[in-house]
């Protein structure tokens, strides 16, 4: 029983562990053909070396034994890639619906559920901004619509950058962003989004090798207060945006 066990189960678990990094490596037939069969000799070692007359007895059951070893793995190693597939595909599903395509961040029904778990975790003092790219439709229209969605994605790449325990970037559409941030004053706030409003200004989005663009963004900002849910306070902040493009764009605009 002792070497049944060791040779027949602990082993070729072994082995399997060793070569299981290369697991994604597709199309390798040789090579799982070769693990199978170097299985197999471990699980008939101690009927050949160590049982008494083992080769013969071998001889007489090595057909059988090596036909049922090998048709089991295959069984097996076709349920594990199909469980494998399967969580991989659920996996990217749920990927595909909590993310943006173009800007990979997290699309509004994602943030929504984030900014809710939150908020019922974190401490007082929750803030909702809204980011809109300025003169974005003269973008498009002077440099493209690839263009344009090249400056999204570098804006997203800006946002990512401030992305933290509490602060939350997402698309909220077209050319606007919006960010939560948590545990914070209103000075510590405004802070951090005068410090994106102007990375964004200062960031060069290279349109040919000559040519470069500038762009600029307004902020609206508002605060999660306790009578408010998620919706009023995404309204007031987007209020606020519209505030700071009358005014001339290229600011933050905070009111009560």
């Amino acid at each position: 029983m002792v070497p049944g066990i060791l040779y027949g189960m602990i082993l070729p678990t072994f082995i399997a562990l060793i070569f299981h990094h290369r697991s994604n490596i597709k199309k390798h037939y040789i090579e799982k053909i070769f693990i199978v069969l170097l299985c197999w000799f471990v699980s008939d070692f101690p009927i050949i070396f160590i049982v008494p007359n083992g080769w013969e007895i071998f001889k007489d059951t090595a057909i059988l034994r090596v036909s049922s070893i090998v048709v089991t793995s295959i069984i097996l190693y076709t349920f594990i890639m199909q469980d494998r597939q399967r969580r991989f595909l659920n996996s990217h599903l749920e990927k595909m619906a909590d993310e943006d395509p173009l800007t990979k961040l997290v699309n509004k029904r994602k943030f929504y559920e984030l900014v809710e778990e939150k908020v019922n975790t974190l401490k007082p003092n929750h803030y909702i901004a809204m980011i809109d790219i300025d003169h974005f439709k003269k973008v498009n229209d002077t440099y493209g619509h690839l263009f344009g969605d090249k400056v999204l994605v570098e804006v997203a790449k800006i946002l990512r950058k401030y992305e933290c325990k509490n602060l939350v970037v997402g698309r909220f559409g077209g050319e606007e962003f919006i960010v939560y941030i948590g545990e914070s004053d209103l000075i510590t706030a405004k802070n951090i989004l005068e410090e994106i409003r102007k990375d964004i200004k200062y960031t060069s989005f290279p349109y040919s090798t000559v040519e470069k663009v500038n762009i600029t963004v307004s902020i609206g900002l508002s605060q999660f207060k306790g009578e408010m849910n998620l919706i009023e306070t995404i309204y007031h902040a987007d209020q606020n945006l519209y505030n700071a493009k009358r005014n001339g764009r290229d600011r933050l605009v905070y009111s009560t």
